[in-house]
């Protein structure tokens, strides 16, 4: 490839990155909803979820989040503890928060003590799979 084509290219490139930083966060979101599903399964992932969550609704408050909650993660919902104080606020600004009621079962913790912000109808992998097959991003943090 020459050289001129290649800093063509390089220079197009930096434009079109420019541009998109130019233009703020809330327009982007506006233009093409972010959604994103956040999987956690182990308990001490809880702080980096709560941080992205945290940062990530603030960013998009018109995205579309969900977190699909399994495996040992669920013990962390139980009850008023840091996490689920945390947790609340986040829900209040219409995160999905699913919890798995097979991991519930396996963990020997009662649907009835979640959060009453936690859904524990779905299964977290046919959760995880209705997220992803809707377009959701995964992240698992």
């Amino acid at each position: 490839m020459a050289k001129d084509s290649m800093t063509s290219r390089r220079t197009a490139v930096g434009f079109v990155g420019a541009a998109i930083a130019a233009v703020p966060a809330a327009a982007r979101a506006e233009d093409s909803p972010i959604m994103v599903v956040f999987h956690v399964s182990d308990p001490d992932h809880w702080a980096p979820a709560i941080s992205n969550l945290s940062h990530i609704t603030a960013a998009y408050p018109e995205g579309k989040f969900r977190v699909v909650v399994d495996g040992p993660a669920v013990l962390a919902l139980q009850g008023e503890n840091h996490v689920t104080d945390a947790l609340a606020p986040i829900a209040e600004k219409g995160v999905l928060f699913q919890v798995c009621p097979n991991a519930l079962k396996d963990q020997g913790v009662p649907a009835d003590g979640m959060p009453a912000w936690a859904a524990t109808d779905v299964i977290g992998v046919l959760a995880l799979f209705e997220a992803q097959r809707a377009d959701f991003a995964y992240i698992k943090p």
